[in-house]
């Protein structure tokens, strides 16, 4: 990947990380005034509740988002960025585009899919029952 292409992507991670730490923080302070708030009625009490579970939620995500990021603009500053982590080929630019946190080429991805989504079967089928 060009160095140029590295930079502007650089850039464009650092922006969005952020977007996503100041929209985190104010998720946070959010939740700290709601809890200030006393709520005597019960429905109100469960709505409140519920959105504050699905703020966590959100939050959650964008956590593991600022996580990815900051690994990508890590490893493009190492100059790994790009390279496959399973075979070590280079992973295509439009990869890198549409999705800039990825670790795996396109082949070794659907590999590890693959080999989870037997796993999830195995984990769930029923002990004792013959696999065929």
């Amino acid at each position: 990947m060009e160095s140029t292409m590295k930079t502007d992507l650089k850039v464009q991670l650092i922006d969005h990380l952020h977007k996503l730490k100041n929209s985190t923080k104010e998720k946070t302070l959010g939740l700290k005034k709601d809890d200030a708030r006393f709520i005597a009625d019960f429905m109100e009490r469960s709505s409140l509740d519920t959105h504050q579970a699905m703020t966590l939620m959100f939050t959650d995500r964008e956590t593991l988002a600022m996580r990815n990021i900051e690994d990508a603009i890590s490893r493009i500053d190492k100059g790994l960025f790009g390279i496959c982590e399973e075979c070590g080929h280079e992973i295509h630019k439009e990869r890198l585009a549409g999705f800039p946190s990825s670790r795996l080429c396109i082949s070794c991805q659907e590999e590890k899919e693959k080999a989870l989504k037997i796993h999830r079967y195995f984990a769930t089928y029923p002990p004792g029952l013959p696999l065929s």
